[in-house]
């Protein structure tokens, strides 16, 4: 299982951390758990590898680029609607202008990158051209993932200790 969060969101996500490591058939995977030196976007990237995922969706969240590149790993899997179980902090996602609000910041995140990109010349925009990329992708992702999810029977975050334990034993886990 990995769990997809943002450090500002730690007290949530410590306590569903404490439940599932009472299950020691579970395997824990957290981008903050990287050794020293390691890659933060390899380690993102086995996310495609997880069995589950569980996004813990803020506002904070939503407008942090490391959380939204894992939302692409996430998506990247076309059956990841059967592998992921969000636990939404922040219920504004349930409110269709406000997911518009966040496609729209990222269409304006775009939007600076490529602009600053621009005071460089093509041939020596190296890397750059893949954080364009990254960033064009989470606008345009964006509001798909948050229709999905707004979609979804997700618990109130009162209840999440619970509802995790419910949600493991319908897995069989």
């Amino acid at each position: 299982i990995f769990l997809s969060y943002c450090q500002e969101d730690k007290k949530v996500v410590d306590e569903v951390h404490n439940i599932l490591l009472r299950y020691p058939q579970i395997n824990l995977h957290m981008s903050k758990n990287r050794r020293l030196g390691e890659s933060k976007k390899k380690n993102m990237q086995t996310i495609t590898q997880m069995d589950y995922i569980i996004p813990f969706i803020s506002e904070t969240y939503l407008k942090t680029f490391e959380c939204m590149y894992e939302v692409l790993e996430i998506m990247r899997d076309k059956n990841y609607m059967d592998k992921i179980f969000p636990v939404v902090i922040y219920p504004g996602i349930y409110d269709v202008v406000i997911r518009v609000d966040f496609v729209e910041y990222w269409q304006h995140e775009f939007s600076k990158l490529e602009k600053a990109s621009c005071r460089i010349e093509r041939k020596n925009l190296g890397s750059l051209i893949g954080d364009l990329r990254e960033h064009q992708n989470i606008a345009a992702d964006l509001a798909d993932f948050l229709g999905t999810v707004s979609d979804m029977d997700t618990p109130q975050v009162n209840e999440i200790s619970d509802t995790i334990e419910k949600w493991l034993i319908e897995k069989k886990i």
